[in-house]
């Protein structure tokens, strides 16, 4: 893996396949994912996924929904997302969850102030 700015953020870039892992406090994964697309990755299925973060296994989900169409493999421990790189344009296509009614999550703000300060 290699760390990419992008933005306010840092993401990790896996240097073989190209895919991108976003931790919680990154922001939406289908616009982070996006601004890193570093090409198409390996078709066909990748082996068992581990969190760069925990090291734990990571489970296949649906994004936005569980039963969406663009999948991303989330990790049970730290709620990071690994993108793979042919998978990005079926996130950006999903886009990010209707929130504009909602107010912004104090975690979501405590977690980018968090980020900031780290750097």
């Amino acid at each position: 893996m290699t760390v990419e700015h992008t933005g306010e953020c840092e993401v990790d870039v896996c240097s073989s396949c190209g895919g991108v892992f976003i931790e919680w406090f990154d922001g939406d994964p289908s616009q982070v994912a996006q601004s890193v697309r570093r090409g198409d990755g390996p078709s066909g299925k990748l082996g068992q996924l581990r969190c760069p973060v925990c090291q734990v296994a990571l489970e296949e989900t649906g994004y936005p929904e569980p039963d969406s169409e663009a999948r991303v493999h989330r990790c049970g421990e730290c709620a990071g997302t690994f993108v793979h790189a042919n998978g990005v344009s079926a996130l950006g296509r999903a886009g990010a969850p209707d929130r504009a009614s909602e107010a912004p999550s104090l975690w979501a703000w405590l977690g980018q102030k968090l980020a900031r300060l780290s750097r």
